[in-house]
């Protein structure tokens, strides 16, 4: 897989460096502090604002996993997302779900846009390309960790939705712990579906060759419009410059 590439990233060497214990072992990440602030709202406050990062120069993340911060530090400098090594039964190197799901959850929890548009760019990719799926353990996982109307909430919903090759057929023992919202926006997709094929004659096959991919689209551009949004109301922050490039 290629690597995906959302950003142009560059800051002065001589930015201050701070410091990320990551999980309960404290492991230290070393980070330039102009990196931070410029991707998060939630780094800038801390480490910018009044608090004690700020004269510490240390912040404790005990929710973050190891590889989860390997893989943000992999983006933040080198502006690409890469899998930590797995191999498929292909023999190709691939994400595992629950590595980019992990992510996501991190650029939700510190509020960094543009990596939360680079995870929601492999995912669709995968999904379209790889013949990878997403799983009712994966949606199970989202909504536990994520606000339901968080942008792969939507969209893991709209795949089942509109995906004929997914079924729940083979995990009935997952049904019960489904979350209500998932199901609710599942019901909503399913029945405009069902009605825009009955108004206009449209078959399966001409849903799932013409109607899905335009509908997924417009569903991605929506994300795309809202991060730029996102990315836009952000305060320039000295000494770095970062554009979204697309996808």
């Amino acid at each position: 897989m290629a690597p995906i590439r959302n950003r142009c990233v560059h800051f002065a060497p001589s930015s201050p460096i701070v410091t990320l214990l990551i999980s309960a072992d404290a492991i230290p990440f070393h980070v330039h502090c102009d990196l931070l602030c410029e991707c998060s709202t939630v780094f800038r406050s801390g480490f910018m604002g009044g608090f004690k990062e700020a004269s510490d120069r240390i912040m404790k993340l005990d929710d973050t996993s190891q590889s989860t911060m390997q893989l943000f530090m992999q983006w933040l400098y080198n502006d690409e997302l890469k899998p930590i090594l797995e191999k498929s039964t292909s023999d190709r190197e691939t994400f595992h779900e629950n590595d980019l799901l992990d992510l996501y959850i991190f650029g939700d929890r510190y509020n960094i846009p543009a990596l939360r548009r680079g995870v929601m760019c492999i995912f669709r990719d995968s999904t379209n390309n790889n013949g990878k799926y997403v799983t009712l353990d994966l949606v199970i996982r989202a909504y536990d960790n994520l606000p339901e109307d968080a942008p792969l909430c939507h969209w893991l919903a709209f795949v089942f939705a509109y995906r004929r090759d997914l079924t729940f057929n083979e995990h009935r023992d997952k049904l019960p712990l489904l979350p209500q919202p998932f199901l609710l926006r599942i019901a909503i997709l399913s029945q405009s579906r069902f009605s825009h094929m009955e108004d206009h004659g449209v078959t399966e096959e001409d849903w799932e060759l013409e109607s899905y991919r335009r509908r997924y689209e417009i569903l991605f551009l929506e994300e795309e419009e809202r991060v730029n949004r996102d990315v836009s109301t952000m305060q320039p922050y000295p000494n770095v410059a970062i554009r979204g490039t697309g996808s």
